[in-house]
């Protein structure tokens, strides 16, 4: 149980970070600039000391220091848990940063983080450190549990490193599920002589912790999307940005980081007017717009599970199924942008050696593994066409016949039997060939 002394489980951790942090800096003491240990620990200490930095994490521990002391007042908190408290805000709390800056961009970052932090996984991670190894068995464990960590994360996110993540998250739940043990082991044994007030107090620190601190950063995450929004405003007003504007947006959108990212793509606008009252009205057809956008974006979402598997099409002409069609559409456009871009690199030809921007096309653009996208090139390097079937059995082309910028658009119930031209595919713009690759707003709307 924690003490004013580290663990043997916090002391290997620390001894760890310090030999990881030593690697690294003995690999990069010479930098692409010549410049040595010294000069790569003044950049780290000139970036951590920036205000852009210090002053939230300066508010932020002033912020925990008021909880601290309020939950000591009331006996949610004891002195004895200063180690605890302390270790909690060096590896869990001010990892919690991220998670303000990730709600700056997002919606449900909070939430989901409260949801992640709390629960079971708690419980097993207090027990599983309720009691530490010897030292011996600690260090060495923890020195090879932190690059796993990093490997485990990075092959989340990156296919070609799942493999390694998967070793990686097999060897951090194998250490878990022993120390889990362990926890248990010397739990039972010692529960006769455990200050159970203590051991309460330290079980239930994280579960008012966490949201004391997500509450900071929703507030941190909604003062950076205010200040980027006023931002834009003073950079693009002709009459330059009163109090009455902020006022407005402020009064219009109140605490909801959602609303005042929507203004910030009409803040020119907004700014130009030096009124309270028409600043007012613009944010609140901003807002508006705003909510008819996700509503037709929720109308699209629901079509799809309310379509799955319907046969025919709409008064468009459009399929009522349209599973997978977006992200089809989006991954062949990107293929008709790299044609463009390759086409004069390679003397005038279309590129035939795209495969490694193919195969990334099923983690950029959400598609399945493998997404069966084909590539099809004339001899002549002068024509091409890609095409892909959705999981729905409709098929997806585009290409071109000609130079740069000529683009052609299909799709129909069968794949293409030839490259691009008038009697099968459309020019340009979709039309009577191509009517599921039309995406005016209309499409937005539900079709039932």
């Amino acid at each position: 149980m924690s003490d004013f002394f580290l663990t043997n489980r916090e002391l290997a951790l620390i001894v760890a970070l310090l030999f990881w942090s030593a690697v690294v800096a003995l690999l990069s003491r010479r930098d692409a600039s010549g410049g040595g240990l010294g000069s790569s620990a003044r950049g780290l200490l000139s970036a951590i000391v920036d205000k852009a930095i210090l002053v939230p994490v300066v508010l932020y521990l002033c912020w925990m220091s008021a909880a601290f002391a309020a939950a000591d007042a009331v006996g949610l908190w004891d002195v004895q848990l200063v180690t605890a408290a302390v270790l909690w805000l060096l590896f869990s709390g001010l990892g919690l940063l991220g998670v303000g800056i990730e709600a700056v961009r997002k919606d449900g970052a909070i939430e989901g983080a409260f949801k992640r932090l709390l629960g079971v996984a708690m419980i097993f991670e207090f027990v599983a450190n309720a009691e530490s190894f010897s030292l011996f068995i600690e260090i060495p464990a923890q020195i090879l549990a932190v690059p796993c960590g990093v490997v485990a994360a990075w092959g989340s996110v990156r296919r070609e490193h799942r493999r390694a993540g998967k070793l990686a998250s097999g060897y951090l739940s194998l250490l878990g599920l022993a120390a889990l043990g362990w926890g248990i082991t010397q739990l039972v044994a010692d529960w006769k002589v455990i200050d159970k007030g203590l051991l309460w107090r330290e079980f239930v620190m994280p579960l008012w912790l966490t949201p004391v601190a997500l509450a900071f950063m929703a507030l941190f995450a909604l003062y950076l999307v205010y200040e980027a929004t006023f931002s834009v405003m003073a950079s693009e007003s002709a009459v330059g940005l009163s109090w009455r504007h902020r006022l407005a947006v402020l009064a219009r959108c109140g605490p909801r980081p959602r609303a005042a990212r929507a203004v910030r793509p009409a803040a020119s606008w907004l700014a130009n007017d030096p009124g309270f009252r028409s600043t007012w009205r613009w944010t609140g057809r901003v807002l508006r717009e705003d909510r008819k956008r996700r509503a037709n974006e929720a109308a699209k979402a629901q079509r799809l599970v309310d379509n799955a598997g319907a046969v025919g099409t709409d008064s468009r002409g459009q399929q009522l199924d349209q599973r997978e069609h977006a992200e089809t559409r989006e991954a062949l456009r990107w293929l008709h942008t790299c044609h463009l871009g390759h086409y004069p690199k390679e003397g005038n030809r279309y590129f035939a050696g795209l495969e490694a921007i193919v195969d990334g096309l099923s983690e950029k653009y959400g598609l399945p593994q493998p997404h069966n996208i084909e590539m099809h090139i004339s001899d002549d390097g002068q024509s091409w066409y890609a095409v892909r079937q959705t999981i729905t059995g409709h098929w997806f082309a585009i290409g071109a016949a000609g130079p740069p910028t000529d683009q052609w658009f299909y799709d129909g119930p069968t794949a293409p039997t030839s490259f691009p031209d008038e009697s099968a595919w459309d020019q340009w713009v979709p039309d009577s060939n191509s009517p599921n690759w039309d995406e005016t707003p209309e499409k937005l709307e539900l079709r039932v």
